[in-house]
């Protein structure tokens, strides 16, 4: 991309039209922070693709590469650490589950 076509408005309006995350065009959020635009709509795009990553980690849990190629450096860490609490949390509702279903006597 140009320098003119790097604002964070555009990619803001992207990003809003879009269920899924598109690949920005820098790799650090502090790089992103540098391009045209303001502090509210970094915020925004900030906030918008953090909802995006939380909602993918959530459905489904396990790294996917295809997504983790659309993520800035900050978001993989924020994705792989999701993906790692809601895996284990399921890990850990499974064998509660388990355990249940053992002790119950069986009639």
């Amino acid at each position: 991309m140009r320098d003119e076509e790097l604002s964070i408005k555009k990619l803001l309006w992207l990003e809003n039209r879009r269920k899924d995350l598109i690949k920005l065009p820098v790799d650090k959020l502090s790089t992103l922070a540098k391009l045209v635009g303001s502090k509210q709509d970094l915020y925004d795009l900030t906030m918008i693709r953090m909802w995006k990553i939380i909602e993918l980690a959530f459905l489904k849990p396990k790294l996917d590469v295809e997504i983790i190629y659309r993520l800035t450096k900050e978001e993989r860490v924020l994705y792989r650490v999701l993906c790692y609490i809601f895996s284990d949390y399921l890990d850990l509702v499974g064998k509660i589950i388990e355990q249940s279903r053992a002790s119950t006597p069986k009639s």
